[in-house]
């Protein structure tokens, strides 16, 4: 029994702890997007992400949990390129970014003709 239990230990525990990269396609989410805007395309919609992490903590993780988010409310003013970094990313803290490309998105809008407050 404890034989049993020292070995089901170790498997989950000793290759558990063995350090991997893994790179994972994450869409990119915008935020706050003035409302008399609408968003017609993001390019690049997903940005390429590598974690880092001991092998255990991608056990449990769920990748499509991950999001990139852009605060868009500067596109009012006509900025329309907006860089992405790790402080962007939604994941589980338990992971590293080492590695995130491209750096930067570009989205197109369109002006619905509404003004803000109408």
């Amino acid at each position: 029994m404890s034989l049993s239990l020292a070995i089901g230990l170790w498997y989950v525990f000793i290759p558990g702890s063995k350090i991997l990269d893994v790179t994972y396609q994450v869409p990119v989410r915008i935020e706050h997007l003035p409302a008399e805007m609408t968003l017609e395309k993001i390019d690049p919609p997903n940005v390429s992400v590598t974690f880092g992490a001991i092998n255990r903590a991608f056990y449990l993780f769920e990748p499509q949990k991950l999001e990139a988010k852009v605060d868009a409310s500067l596109a009012v003013l006509g900025r329309r390129t907006f860089q992405i970094s790790a402080e962007d990313l939604n994941y589980p803290k338990n992971l590293t970014v080492k590695e995130l490309t491209p750096d930067s998105i570009k989205i197109s809008v369109r002006t619905n003709g509404k003004k803000n407050g109408t």
